[in-house]
């Protein structure tokens, strides 16, 4: 049975030879006592962005600590405050999505009000705060 994609472009299933980096990827997100980072350096074109991807999706499925997520810096992404503002929608609209256990909000066209609405009401204060 295929894992459910979120984020990812092929399905899980489809998704091979990266095995043993997925795991390792998952696997250090996943460790709560070292914290030290992980670098991952490619190529252009070597798949280095869907297997970020992949990982994301594993770790929004796992429902554990972290909190994925995920954002990528494109091409003519302009001045840098407005790839700033693009990172925090990023972040807030993945981090409601992940605490509502809905992964169809994480690409969903939404606005810093929506998703002030849409954060759960233990949540409510923080996003606010932030927004």
């Amino acid at each position: 049975m295929s894992q459910q994609r979120i984020l990812a472009s092929v399905n899980r299933d489809d998704f091979v030879g990266r095995d043993a980096e997925l795991h390792k990827i998952v696997r250090h997100a996943s460790r709560l006592v070292d914290r030290r980072g992980l670098i991952l350096l490619a190529a252009p074109g070597v798949g280095a962005a869907e297997l970020l991807r992949q990982a994301y999706d594993q770790l929004f499925l796992r429902r554990g600590d972290p909190i994925p997520i995920h954002f990528a810096l494109q091409p003519g992404d302009g001045p840098a405050a407005e790839t700033a503002r693009r990172f925090f929608q990023n972040f807030l609209q993945q981090y409601i999505a992940y605490r509502r256990v809905d992964p169809s909000l994480c690409e969903a066209p939404l606005g810093v009000r929506d998703l002030v609405e849409l954060a759960l009401p233990g949540d409510y204060e923080l996003v606010t705060e932030l927004v």
